[in-house]
C-alpha cells in the first residue's frame, strides 16, 4: 500500500488551459482512491473516486464543477449570431461502472447556470439541467429555457456513437409572466 500527494501545473488540452491543481492518491491493495482539485480561467472542479483492483475494475467517481465557462470551450464553434453566450455553470456528475469496459459506464448529473442572447432576446435555464449517460446514449431528462414570452422544454436521447436514434422533444409553453 501507499499514499501520497501531487501537484498539477500547466494542464492543457489543445488550446485549452486547465490551470493548476493538487490532489491525493492512495492504494491499499484492494482499491485506488484519488481526489483532485483544479482551478483555471475556465472554472474550477473537484473530483474524487475509487476504483477496485478486482476483475473489471469496478468503481465510482464524482465530479463537481463551479463557475465553469463553457463559452471559452465553444468560442470558435459558436455562430456569430450567438456571440453573447454566457455561462457560469455549476453542477455535478457521478460516474460508475467497470472501468475496463466503457460500455458499462453510466453517469448521472445536473448543471445549473447559463444563458444566451440572440440580438436583444435572452434565454436562460430555469432550474437544473438533468441528464444521464448509459449504453452510449445521452438522456436529457430536463432542460427548461425561459425568456420573455418563452418557456422551452427539451428532453429525449442523443446517441453518443454513430448509431441512429436521435429522439428529442422540444416544447414551447408560452410564459404567462
Amino acid at each position: 500500500s501507499f499514499s501520497g500527494s501531487f501537484t498539477l501545473e500547466k494542464l492543457r488540452y489543445q488550446s485549452w488551459d486547465f490551470g493548476e491543481g493538487k490532489g491525493t492518491l492512495k492504494y491499499d491493495g484492494d482499491s485506488v482512491q484519488a481526489r483532485v482539485t483544479v482551478r483555471s480561467e475556465l472554472g474550477s472542479f473537484e473530483a474524487q473516486g475509487s476504483v477496485s483492483t478486482s476483475a473489471g475494475y469496478p468503481g465510482k467517481a464524482q465530479l463537481q464543477f463551479k463557475d465553469w465557462n463553457a463559452r471559452k470551450f465553444l468560442i470558435d464553434r459558436i455562430p456569430s449570431v450567438l456571440s453573447d453566450v454566457s455561462t457560469a455553470l455549476q453542477g455535478n456528475v457521478e460516474i460508475q461502472g467497470r472501468f475496463n469496459d466503457s460500455r458499462t459506464i453510466t453517469a448521472r448529473g445536473q448543471i445549473e447556470g447559463g444563458s444566451f442572447k440572440f440580438r436583444d432576446y435572452e434565454l436562460h435555464n430555469s432550474g437544473a439541467i438533468k441528464f444521464g449517460i448509459a449504453e452510449s446514449r445521452l438522456r436529457v431528462e430536463q432542460v427548461k429555457m425561459v425568456g420573455e414570452g418563452t418557456d422551452l422544454q427539451l428532453s429525449g436521447t442523443i446517441p453518443l456513437d454513430s448509431s441512429p436514434g436521435l429522439d428529442l422533444s422540444l416544447k414551447d409553453r408560452k410564459s404567462t409572466r
